[in-house]
This record gives structure tokens, sequence and C-alpha cells, in this order.
């Protein structure tokens, strides 16, 4: 069963980071996009290496660029929210859907 909500990280820079969101993916049972090119080198075999045994718990899509991630956004219901600290609406107070994906970066 695909996860009704997905995180999407644009171009992550830092392995830890991303490392911690796909745990707490795991854990939620939360969908993770990785948007490319990273600041590290990103794959699923790499990570099964550093100890993330949990990835096996995570649906991970990785897309090669922006333009790929959104394409695939179009065939699929849902809508794309994009995360800001600049935001006067806290993200407690909004109203959240199945199949939205919450973008970071």
């Amino acid at each position: 069963m695909e996860p009704q909500l997905r995180v999407a990280l644009f171009e992550p820079d830092i392995p830890q980071n991303t490392g911690a969101i796909l745990r707490l993916a795991a854990c939620l049972g939360v969908g993770v996009e990785i948007i490319e090119p990273c600041g590290f080198t990103f794959s699923k075999q790499r990570l099964r290496r550093s100890g993330m045994d949990y990835l096996e718990h995570v649906d991970v899509k990785s897309h090669q660029s922006w333009e790929e991630f959104y394409d695939s956004r179009v065939r699929s219901s849902g809508r794309l929210l994009l995360l800001t600290t600049k935001s006067k609406l806290a993200y407690t107070s909004f109203d959240y859907h199945d199949r939205d994906t919450l973008l970071f970066g």
C-alpha cells in the first residue's frame, strides 16, 4: 500500500538530515521523494551500507530533476505544499489532506 502523505526533499545537501527524515518517515508510514541532484551521493545501496536498515520500511522515490518530479506529480492526485519559515500560518493550523506532498528545500 502506497503512503497517503509524502515528503519531498528538493536537492538535499546534508546526508544526516536526509537520513533523519527517512527514519521519521519509516516510523510514521510517510513516503519520501528525493529530488536530485543531492549534495552527496544518494543511493539506496549506500544508505543500507551505512546502517539504515529501516529503509525497507519507507517508500523512497528518487527523481533526477525538478522536471521529472513535477511530471510525476501531474499524474498523481493531491496537493503540493511548499513549506517555508516565512508563513504567517502555523503548520499546526493547516488542514492537511490525503495524498498531500510536503516540499522541503
